[in-house]
């Protein structure tokens, strides 16, 4: 399960890691080191994850996985894909939660992708790329930002 981002910078080319804190029933607490290996700024973003810090592979070679998206805008709305990467939905309008239930006191104090994103992690996990290149990932959440 993922916890959160160690990294808190923002992507910015081919060669980057971020490392993000997960754990599990099996390994307990440890880190994945995550290589990016596409990128292209509001439209491409790949990486191959390594097992990092408390992870009994941790140092050995990456473990053979590649995680890619390749982002087409078209107009406003957002992209809705399955923790497997199944395309749901292009350019949906996703309705934000009512006021009276949003955790904040009933204000939406983000813009409507955010608001859109997290309504949306209520059926399961969403990564939002913003234009200035930080992904945030929410499930039910927000979990973190890199």
């Amino acid at each position: 399960m993922v916890l959160g981002a160690v990294t808190q910078e923002p992507i910015r080319a081919v060669g980057d890691v971020f490392v993000i804190s997960m754990q599990s029933r099996k390994w307990g607490l440890y880190e994945i080191d995550n290589y990016v290996v596409e990128y292209e700024p509001d439209r491409l973003i790949g990486w191959e994850p390594q097992a990092g810090r408390g992870h009994p592979n941790a140092g050995k070679p990456r473990l053979g996985h590649r995680w890619s998206y390749r982002l087409s805008p078209d107009g406003d709305g957002a992209t809705v894909v399955t923790r497997e990467g199944q395309l749901l939905a292009a350019g949906a309008i996703l309705r934000h939660l009512p006021a009276e239930e949003l955790a904040n006191g009933g204000e939406i104090v983000e813009g409507a992708r955010t608001s859109a994103a997290l309504s949306a992690s209520r059926f399961g996990p969403v990564l939002k790329v913003s234009e200035d290149g930080i992904i945030t990932f929410f499930d039910g959440e927000r979990v973190w930002d890199v």
